[in-house]
C-alpha cells in the first residue's frame, strides 16, 4: 500500500509531531509511507515538498493574502482562522504521486485550497487534528453552525463585518464529498463529527495518536530533574501548559487563574508554566486579575528532552481545557507516570483514566477541578509504574498502527 500524508508542516506544532511519528513508524513497519508537506525544515526519509525557494515565496504570498481578506473579519474567537481559498503547488505532485491512499492531516495556512481538496484523484482518509474540516474558517469553535448550517440567523455576536466563517463552510460542504474515511483521535472529536452537517455519513473511526514508548517512560529521577530545572526539591510541582494559551478561552487559562486564587496561600506547591516566552506579557496579563500567587516560567519549550524533564520533575500536570482533539502533553506526560487533571468532554478524557491514572473533572468545575488537584496529591504520588502500565497498554503502538492500517484498507 502506497500512502502520501499531506501536512503544513513537518516540525511546527502538535499534529506535525504526530505525522512525522506515524510516518517513521510505517516506515519501520515496510509500509510505502510519504509526507508531503508546505513548509519543510527537516531532512528525513521520504519527505517531500516544493523546492526551498518556492516554498518560501509561495508561504509569505499565501500568507499576505489570506491576512488581508481576514481584515473584513471581526471575531473574538482567538483560535486560529484558515480560509484556504489560494491554491498551492501541492496539488500537482498529490496526483502525480498516483498514491492507494492521500491521508490528510492538518491543512491549514493555506497547504490546500478547498477547492483542490475536491480535485485529489486518489482515496481520501482524513485524520483530524482540529474541528476546521468541518466547521468554517475556525480551527475551534464554542458555537454550534457546524451542526445546523452556517445561516444568517445564527451568526454569533461576538463574529462582526463579512461572515467568513459561513462562506467558508458552504464552499466546503460542496467541495468534501470526495472525502471517502474519517479518523479522529479521541471521542470527542468523533462525537462532534458524529452532528457535523458536513461528515455525519462518513465512515469515522477513533485511533489515537502514537508515541515513542521508549522514550516516554518512567525515569524514577524527580529529584534530580528538579535540580537540572532548578526546581525546589521540597515542594509539589504542579504543571501547566500550552501554546497560546493567553485570552485564549478553550485552552483554559481563566481556571487556572482561579486555580491560583485557591493555592495563594499554600507554600508547599509550586506551580510551573511554559508556552509563553514574553514573561512581562504573561505578569502583564495576570496583574489584571491581581493574582498573588508565585510561579516559575519556563518559556518555550522546543526540544523533547527538556519536555522530558519536566515531566520528571513535575508531580501533576493540569490541563483545563475546554476543547482538543486528543493532548499531545496530556499523553506523554502519561507515559511518563505522571497523574493528570484534565476536563470531561474534552479529547483528553480519551487519555485519562479516572482515578486510576489521574482524574477526569466535570467540565468548567473549578471547584471539582481543584478537588481533582487534592484526589491525585493524595492517592496517585509515586504511583508512576502503575500509571505507566495502564497507558502504555491503553495506547500501544502495534494495536494502533494495526488499527489504522485494517481501516484503510477496508
Amino acid at each position: 500500500m502506497k500512502i502520501l500524508h499531506v501536512n503544513f508542516s513537518d516540525n511546527k506544532g502538535g499534529a506535525s509531531i504526530s505525522v512525522m511519528r506515524l510516518h517513521k513508524y510505517l516506515l519501520e513497519i515496510g509500509v510505502d509511507s510519504n509526507l508531503l508537506v508546505a513548509d519543510k525544515e527537516l531532512n528525513e526519509d521520504k519527505v517531500i515538498s516544493i523546492n526551498k525557494t518556492s516554498q518560501k515565496i509561495s508561504n509569505i504570498v499565501k500568507s499576505s493574502i489570506s491576512r488581508n481578506i481576514k481584515l473584513f473579519f471581526k471575531s473574538s474567537n482567538k483560535n486560529t482562522h484558515s480560509i484556504n481559498l489560494i491554491p498551492s503547488k501541492l496539488l500537482k505532485i498529490i496526483n502525480e504521486f498516483n498514491a492507494d491512499i492521500v491521508n490528510l492531516h492538518w491543512l491549514g495556512n493555506e497547504t490546500l485550497s478547498i477547492n483542490q481538496i475536491s480535485k485529489i484523484k486518489s482515496k481520501i482518509v482524513w485524520t483530524m487534528h482540529d474541528m476546521w474540516p468541518f466547521c468554517g474558517a475556525e480551527h475551534y469553535t464554542s458555537d454550534e453552525r457546524y451542526k445546523r448550517g452556517y445561516l444568517k440567523n445564527n451568526r454569533p455576536v461576538y463574529e462582526k463585518g463579512f461572515d467568513i466563517n459561513k462562506y467558508i463552510w458552504g464552499k466546503k460542504i460542496l467541495k468534501f464529498k470526495n472525502v471517502n474515511k474519517i479518523i479522529v483521535t479521541s471521542k470527542w472529536m468523533q462525537d462532534c463529527l458524529k452532528e457535523s452537517l458536513i461528515f455525519k455519513n462518513h465512515p469515522i473511526k477513533e485511533i489515537p495518536l502514537i508515541l515513542d514508548q521508549k522514550f516516554w517512560s518512567p525515569v524514577n529521577e524527580s529529584d534530580t530533574a528538579k535540580k537540572i530545572l532548578g526546581l525546589p526539591k521540597n515542594k509539589k510541582i504542579i504543571t501547566f501548559g500550552s501554546d497560546n494559551y493567553l485570552g485564549n478561552d478553550r485552552k483554559g487559562f481563566n481556571y487556572i487563574i482561579k486555580i491560583f486564587e485557591y493555592y495563594e496561600n499554600n507554600n508547599d506547591i509550586e506551580f510551573i508554566i511554559f508556552g509563553e516566552n514574553n514573561s512581562n506579557r504573561l505578569n502583564n496579563y495576570l496583574k489584571k486579575f491581581n493574582v498573588k500567587k508565585k510561579f516559575i516560567n519556563l518559556g518555550k519549550i522546543n526540544d523533547q528532552i527538556n519536555m522530558k524533564l519536566l515531566y520528571a520533575a513535575s508531580d501533576l500536570i493540569i490541563s483545563p481545557s475546554i476543547q482538543e482533539a486528543f493532548g499531545l502533553i496530556i499523553s506523554e506526560s502519561q507515559h511518563m507516570g505522571v497523574p493528570c487533571v484534565v476536563f470531561k468532554n474534552t479529547g483528553s478524557e480519551s487519555i485519562v483514566e479516572h482515578k486510576k491514572t489521574g482524574y477526569v473533572a466535570k467540565l468548567k468545575s473549578v471547584d471539582d477541578f481543584i478537588e481533582g488537584i487534592t484526589w491525585c496529591l493524595e492517592n496517585l504520588n509515586k504511583k508512576e509504574k502503575i500509571i505507566n502500565d495502564l497507558i502504555r497498554e491503553k495506547f500501544k503502538t502495534d494495536k494502533i498502527i494495526n488499527a489504522y492500517l485494517e481501516f484503510l484498507k477496508t
